[in-house]
């Protein structure tokens, strides 16, 4: 390919990306503000001082100690992301989770966006810092991509005026209304351009956008008490409150101990976690290697007999947030767990039914992780 060729195709990309949630643009972090670590009681072990570092709830450097450090190193994503929106910096998403990974990114990108809930106002959360870093990558984009920030800060459709070409999904982003998300001006031709390509295009990422951030309109307060389960918990640390990150911290320091006690044992991992409280709620996963992504039931199929159980356990692979949905005979999903990985008892498997689990990743519910079909055996 040309030089000339590639360049298009570069800027193509980059034009695509425009306001399309800006996961392409995790390249050029951007650094946050460490605000003060809240100092608590010296923690007893090594896995206490791990995750009450990574929980925002101690002193980032607790993490120097190679010991912690270690045991830091398997931090699952969404403790990591909640502890970086507690103390509102990147520090956290840029050690535990590199941003060449996809976690890193989702990770900052989080935590900036949460940043805007709580400091900007208006409807910057659809345009965060990030996004803005992001859109100014584009040769001879700045002043839209600085009129568009000025925008979604003032939440006024007057200022979309000044977006040279993006007013109407500037509008659209505005009114949380998905109707006017239409490329005009100079993007009409990126549009077309990148639905050419197999692309979809500026004006289905304005689309999926709004679909993907409209519930944020609600505010922190709101979220925090009535939000999906990630969200509920980084909006619990965008406030300051006490007990955030508890859902995600509990699981991860059983999940070391566990860890620990096997290692120092040599005893069969599954012996190990019987004798930590409080294990029976966490897959355990060996230090230094994650699994693929994966959903299970045991036991599969389930006896046909009233009130039947199975065990679904779960792990998203890269320490991400995930979700567990199920489906019964097809009808609409709902949500069983959250977490990047776990295990619950589902009770009252009804004989004759079947059970679709499935799980997604956090940030992204467009297409399962892995999924399970549980149904029940034939009566004795």
């Amino acid at each position: 390919m040309k030089t000339n060729d590639a360049g298009t195709s570069i800027l193509t990309l980059l034009l695509t990306c425009l306001l399309a949630g800006w996961a392409c643009f995790g390249a050029s972090p951007l650094q946050g503000t460490v605000s003060a670590a809240v100092d608590t009681p010296e923690p007893r072990s090594a896995c206490e001082r791990y995750v009450a570092a990574v929980s925002g709830r101690a002193k980032l450097a607790l993490l120097d100690d190679p010991e912690v450090g270690t045991l830091a190193a398997q931090a699952p994503g969404d403790l990591v992301m909640c502890g970086a929106v507690r103390s509102d910096s990147d520090a956290l998403c840029e050690r535990l989770l590199p941003v060449e990974h996809g976690p890193g990114g989702a990770c900052q990108h989080m935590r900036s966006i949460f940043h805007e809930l709580r400091s900007a106002g208006g409807r910057s959360f659809m345009f965060d810092d990030r996004d803005w870093e992001g859109c100014r990558v584009i040769p001879l984009f700045p002043a839209l991509c600085d009129s568009l920030r000025k925008a979604m800060r003032s939440a006024d459709p007057r200022d979309c005026a000044a977006t040279d070409g993006a007013e109407s999904i500037c509008r659209a982003y505005i009114a949380l209304d998905k109707s006017l998300c239409h490329a005009e001006g100079k993007l009409k031709l990126v549009e077309f351009v990148a639905k050419l390509v197999g692309n979809s295009g500026i004006e289905e990422s304005c689309r999926r956008t709004i679909e993907n951030r409209a519930f944020l309109a609600q505010g922190l307060e709101r979220l925090a008490e009535s939000g999906p389960p990630l969200e509920r918990e980084l909006a619990r640390a965008a406030l300051g409150r006490p007990d955030a990150c508890a859902p995600f911290a509990q699981p991860a320091l059983t999940s070391c101990l566990q860890n620990v006690a096997a290692a120092s044992s040599g005893a069969d991992r599954r012996k190990a976690s019987q004798s930590v409280a409080g294990a029976t709620e966490t897959l355990l996963v060996p230090i230094g290697k994650l699994p693929r992504p994966f959903v299970r039931a045991e036991p599969n199929p389930v006896a046909a007999i009233s009130g039947g159980a199975t065990l679904i356990s779960w792990n998203t692979g890269d320490g991400v947030g995930g979700r567990v949905l199920v489906s019964r005979d097809g009808s609409p999903e709902r949500e069983l767990a959250a977490g990047s990985q776990g295990s619950q008892v589902v009770e009252e498997i009804t004989p004759g039914s079947t059970y679709e689990f499935r799980l997604y990743a956090a940030i992204d519910s467009r297409k399962p992780l892995a999924s399970v079909r549980v149904t029940t055996s034939s009566a004795p």
